[in-house]
């Protein structure tokens, strides 16, 4: 090293002292920050819970010189002066480094990577990268790259964050966390775009889910079932969310066997977004239908109700579901996809976590209420917010029993739609029924409300002439109140109603001078207010969000009792996303936020407001900008 690089580290290593504790460690350990300035850190790797420690240098150097002569070993001392061997090992079953004491043995296979052996380093990789399903493009960057030479500590470092942060390690530490414990949400939703995009695919630009299952699912999921046989079937029914995924991996070449087996598996094993593309799948294969009728009928048998479990399959999927998209969108690991793309991830990661929980021994009770609350104010707002380009999936569709209406209407619709297959596979009764079926529990209409990744898809049902002209009569009465929006409002998520009715409705609610008579019912009012809001979203009716706010504001202001802020706050979030462009958008919650803030509100008001907007900035940023000045004044009001 020169003086000028000498005094380059010297300088940095001198800033580093100056720093608090907590933003030191960060810059120590940032890799790139030391290559630049020459500095280098000195590690110690604790092994077997504390059993022992040792110098990264030190254990670097002995697997250098035990990897020059395979099978040779070589001493080590520990950090307490312990003495340990070295050995390496070129055994096809069983390639790797050993350390060994007469205080334990411990086999560290990764450090194979910064040994001499070019042999042994691609040994080991090869067989890490198949372990983990690593992606073809990294996996050729790494193994170039060992083939040339040994890994740096650095690098190593790098090719073992390569590892976990993949779907198949972060499965297995959720078990491992769930055993020893507790979850954490900083580890079993890991805030990496590239562990994302292993676990659902990389997003290129599709518009829809119905698009990007076509271009960039089906050869996800084909590659999958090349690699690794069954086990990628499994692992692509994690994305099984939305019936155009599964209808890609459908188009497999399953063998009956293959498919009973799977059957078998997602009854006892299985997350219940799996059990329902497995039914979809089986649809799809009139061909296997003696092979798989009897394991078909046991698995529809815990839909229908007949078969009951120790812990409801809806009711987990809720509550993970909600609570790792709050924690997606508190953390921004994915704000810069697509809704639809962050709510499969979010979806795909729900299921992997149920399926490493031990669900046949535990009750899961005391888990599912933590999950329900441990993120649902984010969630809420983070869906509010969702509505400015996917209007037509609202926050509470994710309940337990409406994501039940949902799974079991996508296997009506499968029934419905080849009903001599159902008949083959000796089901028509179990799903078509009138007693004890999945028809009889799907929920009516609501079996057929959009799923959490058709936000932004336009229903197919449209009113009819006689619909519209009931509706708009209902709506040009002289003095509208709260039931006169009452038929609009209960189908605005079913059907495609035409956007003069959104104008219709602005007009009625200013010949009502913004004020709806409810017959005193404040639940009656904030779900009318609430279900014009949505329509305005979906029709990106500013007139009708334009009405909204005049209204909200007449009631803040003369009749606070009725409209509570709350519920207020919402139905400016929702009406808000008739703006489909961001920066109109953000101006329009802006202007309700900072009128609220700056009206009358009681203590607990102020504190409510506060601490919503607060999330709702940490969600997005850049709602500081529009909404600071309300929030500067709550903070006002509560100091």
């Amino acid at each position: 090293m020169n003086r000028e690089d000498f005094l380059r580290a010297s300088g940095f290593v001198g800033a580093l002292d100056l720093l608090p504790p907590i933003l030191r460690n960060e810059l120590i350990a940032d890799r790139q920050l030391n290559r630049r300035y020459g500095t280098v850190t000195e590690a110690v790797l604790m092994m077997g819970n504390g059993l022992a420690e040792f110098k990264r240098s030190a254990l670097i150097r002995a697997i250098r010189e035990a990897t020059r002569s395979i099978g040779a070993a070589c001493e080590l001392a520990d950090a307490s002066d312990g003495k340990w061997t070295v050995t390496a090992s070129l055994d096809p079953q069983n390639s790797g480094i050993v350390l060994k004491s007469d205080r334990g043995v411990f086999q560290i296979d990764d450090f194979s990577m910064v040994g001499e052996s070019t042999d042994l380093r691609l040994s080991v990789f090869d067989s890490e990268a198949r372990r983990y399903n690593l992606p073809e493009d990294i996996t050729t960057h790494w193994r170039t790259l060992i083939t040339s030479r040994p890994l740096e500590p650095d690098e190593l470092v790098e090719l073992t964050d390569e590892f976990r942060n993949t779907p198949v390690s972060v499965s297995r530490l959720i078990s491992d966390r769930y055993r020893a414990g507790g979850l954490s949400l900083n580890e079993i939703v890991p805030a990496s775009l590239p562990y994302f995009e292993r676990l659902v695919g990389k997003y290129e630009g599709s518009a829809d889910i119905q698009e990007y299952a076509s271009e960039s699912l089906a050869p996800f999921v084909k590659k999958l079932f090349e690699t690794q046989g069954l086990e990628g079937v499994k692992f692509a029914l994690l994305l099984g969310i939305h019936a155009r995924v599964v209808a890609e991996i459908g188009k497999l070449p399953l063998t009956g066997q293959d498919l009973t087996s799977l059957l078998d598996w997602a009854i006892k094993s299985g997350d219940v977004v799996a059990r329902t593309g497995l039914v979809e799948i089986a649809f799809m294969r009139p061909d296997l239908a003696e092979e798989i009728r009897a394991s078909l009928g046991d698995l529809l048998a815990i839909f229908s109700g007949a078969v009951t479990e120790k812990n409801d399959q809806c009711v987990l999927f809720s509550a993970a579901f909600n609570m790792i998209y709050g924690e997606i969108s508190v953390r921004r690991i994915l704000d810069r996809k697509p809704v639809f793309w962050r709510r499969l991830s979010a979806a795909a990661q729900a299921s992997m976590i149920i399926r490493r929980l031990p669900q046949e021994k535990i009750d899961l009770r005391n888990l599912v209420d933590w999950m329900k609350t441990v993120r649902a104010q984010p969630y809420l707002l983070q869906c509010l917010f969702d509505m400015r380009t996917d209007p037509r999936w609202a926050p509470e569709f994710s309940t337990s029993d409406q994501f039940g209406n949902e799974f079991r209407g996508r296997i009506i619709s499968a029934a419905t739609a080849k009903p001599e297959t159902a008949e083959m596979l000796g089901v028509s009764e179990i799903i078509l029924g009138d007693e004890c079926s999945l028809k009889s529990r799907a929920g009516g209409l609501l079996a057929w409300l959009a799923g959490p990744l058709e936000g932004n898809i336009q229903t197919g049902r449209e009113l009819g002439d006689a619909e519209i002209e009931q509706l708009r009569a209902e709506l040009v009465a002289a003095a509208p109140v709260a039931s006169s929006f009452s038929s609009l409002v209960n189908l605005v998520f079913f059907v495609k109603a035409p956007e003069e009715l959104g104008r219709v409705a602005a007009e009625a609610i200013q010949r009502a001078q913004y004020k709806l008579d409810s017959a005193g019912d404040p639940d009656v009012l904030g779900a009318c207010l609430i279900g014009l809001a949505g329509l305005a979203a979906i029709m990106k009716c500013t007139d009708l969000t334009d009405a909204l706010v005049i209204l909200i504001r007449n009631y803040r202001r003369n009749f606070a009792d009725e409209l509570p802020i709350p519920t207020a706050l919402r139905i400016g979030f929702v009406a808000s996303a008739s703006h489909a462009e961001f920066k109109e958008w953000s101006k329009a919650v802006g202007f309700f936020v900072n009128d609220f803030a700056f009206g009358k509100l009681t203590k607990e008001e102020t504190l409510s407001l506060h601490y919503t907007m607060k999330i709702a900035c940490q969600l997005v940023p850049e709602l500081w900008a529009s909404c600071g000045q309300g929030i500067a004044a709550l903070e006002a009001g509560l100091s």
